[in-house]
């Protein structure tokens, strides 16, 4: 029984990282393209934009590379610091001496909350920051000197 459960579990789990990636994929070619139109427009006073799809290409490749890692990112920090606190609730005269559920009341944690956002924003931009740079650049055709040149400017 515990495998049955442990495989749903694992499916819920992949089910939600597929959906995460496939919303951010959905995202950033609708962004891709309405920056394309909007640039183009500013530009060109309104003629039909006509899309470059190879950086529409890049970005959603980028996301489908970049979502698990991040997906999972946030899950360890929200494991790491939960940003609710359960605690039981405290049971009215009138509640039924035979039942065994406590209702839980979330409590936001504020100190939780606020570490989260400090290592994300540290570390997770870093990481984002260079995966970023390191991907773009190697879809450009950029030789790994050439690469780390880049990353080395921007640290």
């Amino acid at each position: 029984m515990a495998t049955k459960t442990a495989q749903s579990a694992v499916q819920a789990h992949s089910a939600s990282m597929i959906n995460a990636m496939v919303s951010g994929c959905a995202l950033t070619a609708i962004s891709t393209v309405l920056a394309q139109v909007l640039g183009q427009w500013r530009i060109d006073g309104g003629l039909p934009p006509s899309l470059n799809t190879t950086p529409i290409l890049h970005f959603v490749l980028y996301t489908i590379f970049n979502t698990p890692i991040n997906f999972l990112w946030q899950e360890y920090l929200e494991d790491s610091y939960p940003a609710y606190d359960t605690k039981p609730a405290v049971l009215s005269e009138k509640a039924s001496p035979s039942r065994k559920e406590v209702p839980q009341q979330k409590k936001l944690s504020i100190t939780n909350t606020i570490i989260k956002f400090v290592l994300d924003q540290s570390i997770g931009a870093v990481y984002n920051t260079i995966a970023f740079l390191v991907v773009m650049q190697a879809f450009k055709g950029a030789s790994a000197p050439d690469i780390w040149n880049v990353v080395k400017t921007v640290s």
